[in-house]
């Protein structure tokens, strides 16, 4: 439940013949509990699985690895006028009205009328796993959104550091992350900064 649950909330289940009880550690956890000093105002809260977070991402990534949602891109930067913060808040218009609705209806779950901060909460464990982590970077390369650009690759640089992998590289012709050394189209993520507004260049293997 993240931020609309206060720390010193507390868990209230009921107890046949006392009513509701707070729960204390160790308690077992019934089906069905109570908050006080809820401040939530969703009517639904999940976490994806580590299958669900990919599913996510894949769709995120296949509809903007498409010529149509380059063009969407291309006509957010264009009424951004070089505006970083305006673009990422027209990008999230158009993840909240068209990807993310689509998204949850292809997992089997409700529509939530405030589906970015749900999505968000949801996918919050994406940088703590390889194969997700890795699909969060390149969406967002492909969103060309400078500030998740670099939170994700620093969270994958981090992934690859623990599991004794070289650190990871982008391929920038197909906008896709390899283990080995650049060569080639492959550049260093320090290479990209200030390049990732544009889109993807042409460049031969």
């Amino acid at each position: 439940l993240g931020r609309d649950l206060p720390p010193k909330a507390r868990v209230l289940a009921e107890r046949p013949g006392r009513g509701l009880c707070t729960l204390r550690e160790g308690d077992e956890v019934p089906g069905s509990v109570v908050f006080t000093d809820f401040q939530g105002r969703r009517g639904f809260y999940a976490k994806f699985t580590k299958r669900e977070g990919i599913k996510a991402l894949r769709m995120i990534k296949e509809y903007f690895s498409r010529p149509e949602g380059q063009a969407r891109l291309e006509g957010i930067r264009a009424e951004a006028k070089g505006d970083e913060t305006r673009y990422v808040l027209i990008l999230c218009s158009l993840l909240s009205e068209e990807l993310y609705p689509a998204i949850l209806q292809e997992l089997g779950l409700p529509d939530d009328h405030h589906v970015l901060h749900f999505m968000i909460d949801a996918m919050e464990y994406i940088g703590q796993e390889l194969e997700c982590c890795t699909l969060w970077l390149e969406t967002e390369l492909l969103m060309r959104n400078p500030a998740k650009i670099k939170e994700s690759y620093d969270s994958l640089h981090t992934l690859h550091s623990r599991h004794g992998l070289p650190p990871p590289v982008v391929c920038f012709r197909t906008l896709t992350i390899v283990s080995g050394g650049a060569r080639g189209t492959e550049r260093p993520f320090e290479e990209l900064e200030g390049s990732v507004a544009a889109p993807p260049t042409s460049c031969s293997a």
